[in-house]
C-alpha cells in the first residue's frame, strides 16, 4: 500500500477522512508504520468476525477500546490486532473513549516503543508498537455494561430508478464553508449491469489532487460489484488499484504488486454507498447491513450499516429543503450522513471532519474552474 509519505497520507485523507471521517484518529504520527510480525501463539477468534465483535460489545468482558476495524498494512494487523479485541491499555493508561486514546497516542510520540495490552477470549497479552498511527478503530465499553451496534437489517425490494435519473450528477466539496473540491458523477445502464464512472478534484495543502474512479456493478440487492479502478494523481506521483470480484475474493493489481483478499458477497465500495441508499425506501427505519471496501487503504470495513431516519427540514446551499436522512454506521458508530431527495437524488454528504459534498450543476461549476481542470472532470467523454 505505501510508496511514498506524500502518496500514503494523501490516500489515508481521502477514504478515512471524506467516506469514514470517525477513522480520523488513525492519522496520527502521519505515515503508516510497519510493526513486527504478529505474535502466532497468540488465541485466534473463529466463525463469523462480525457476530465476534457484536457479542463483544453486547457484554463487555473487561474494560477498554473494543477493535472493530483493523486497517490493512498497519501497525495492528502486523501485531495481530483482531477485530472484538480489547484495548486495555496504551503506554500504562487505560484510555476512557477514542478520544482519549488520540490524547494518550500523541503524548507517546518520543518514545522509542509503546507497550499496549490486549484482551481476547479470556487472556490478556502485550504488544509493543512504535509511537504513532495504530491503524484501528475501536469503540469504548466498561466490563459488563452492553454498548449499542447497528440497527437490525429491514427487508425491502430495492428501486433501481435511481440509475435512470441520475446519469450526470456534480458536486462541490466544502470543508468550513470553503469550496475545496469538486466531483461528477456519471452512470451508465446496460440492463442490469451499471457502469459508474467518478472524477474528483481537491484541494490538499496547496495541491491539486485528481482521482479517477470507476466500478462495475449490478442492479441487484445489495449492488453486486463485478469489478473496479481506482486512481490518484498528485505533483508526489500516482497511486492505481484494479481489482474484480472472483469468487469469494477481490483479486487484482495495486500498483505493480498483485493483490488478494477474501470479501464478503456483500462488499462494495464506499463510492457506492449514497447509490446503494437511493434504492432503499424512503422511510424511516430502512436498513441495510454491507460491508465497505476503501479503494485508498485496501480494507474492509465489516460490521457496517445504512439506515433511513426519516424526512428533516433543512437549509443547503442557503435554501430550505426537504430531504431523506441516510446514516452510514460502522457497529453503530456513524460516520457519513447522506441527504437524499424525493428521486432518490444525493444532494448533499456530510461528514463529522467538517467535509461536505453538495449537488450543484456543469453550469455552475464551469464558472469557477479553468478549461484545464474542466478537462480533468470531463475526462473519458
Amino acid at each position: 500500500m505505501i510508496h511514498s509519505f506524500g502518496s500514503s497520507r494523501i490516500r489515508t485523507l481521502k477514504t478515512l477522512v471524506w467516506r469514514w471521517p470517525f477513522l480520523a484518529f488513525t492519522l496520527f504520527g502521519g505515515q503508516v508504520l510497519a510493526g513486527d510480525a504478529a505474535d502466532d501463539a497468540a488465541p485466534r477468534q473463529d466463525g463469523d468476525p462480525v457476530a465476534h465483535v457484536e457479542s463483544v460489545l453486547a457484554n463487555p468482558p473487561a474494560t477498554g477500546i473494543v477493535v472493530t476495524l483493523v486497517e490493512h498494512d498497519s501497525q495492528a494487523e502486523h501485531h495481530g490486532f483482531q477485530p472484538g479485541d480489547i484495548l486495555l491499555s496504551y503506554n500504562g493508561e487505560t484510555p476512557s473513549s477514542i478520544t482519549d486514546l488520540i490524547r494518550l497516542v500523541q503524548g507517546a510520540r518520543e518514545k522509542e516503543q509503546v507497550a499496549v495490552r490486549l484482551h481476547r477470549g479470556g487472556e490478556e497479552r502485550a504488544v509493543f508498537l512504535r509511537p504513532g498511527r495504530i491503524g484501528m478503530d475501536g469503540i469504548s465499553v466498561e466490563q459488563g455494561k452492553g454498548a449499542a451496534s447497528r440497527p437490525p437489517a429491514s427487508a425491502y425490494t430495492p428501486d433501481f430508478s435511481l440509475f435512470d435519473l441520475a446519469k450526470d450528477e456534480w458536486y462541490l466539496f466544502l470543508r468550513d464553508r470553503k469550496k475545496v473540491g469538486y466531483e461528477r458523477y456519471r452512470l451508465q445502464r446496460d440492463g442490469d449491469r451499471i457502469k459508474l464512472r467518478v472524477e474528483t478534484l481537491y484541494a490538499l495543502e496547496k495541491q491539486m489532487l485528481e482521482v479517477s474512479f470507476h466500478a462495475q456493478f449490478r442492479a441487484q440487492a445489495g449492488l453486486p460489484l463485478e469489478d473496479l479502478s481506482f486512481e490518484e494523481r498528485s505533483p508526489g506521483g500516482r497511486y492505481r488499484v484494479e481489482l474484480a470480484r472472483q469468487g469469494e475474493e477481490l483479486a487484482g493489481k495495486v500498483g505493480e504488486k498483485d493483490f488478494r483478499a477474501r470479501a464478503p458477497a456483500d462488499t462494495i465500495p464506499t463510492y457506492l454507498s449514497a447509490l446503494l441508499a437511493g434504492t432503499m425506501p424512503l422511510e424511516s427505519g430502512a436498513t441495510v447491513h454491507l460491508t465497505l471496501f476503501g479503494e485508498g487503504n485496501l480494507t474492509l470495513y465489516r460490521g457496517t450499516a445504512l439506515a433511513c431516519r426519516g424526512r428533516e427540514e433543512v437549509i443547503v446551499g442557503g435554501k430550505k429543503m426537504s430531504l431523506w436522512r441516510f446514516e452510514q454506521s460502522l457497529y453503530g458508530k456513524v460516520g457519513n450522513v447522506y441527504d437524499l431527495d424525493d428521486q432518490r437524488r444525493l444532494v448533499r454528504a456530510r461528514f463529522s471532519t467538517g467535509v461536505e459534498i453538495r449537488r450543484s450543476t456543469e453550469a455552475e461549476i464551469s464558472r469557477e474552474l479553468p478549461t484545464r481542470l474542466l478537462k480533468s472532470l470531463a475526462a473519458g467523454e
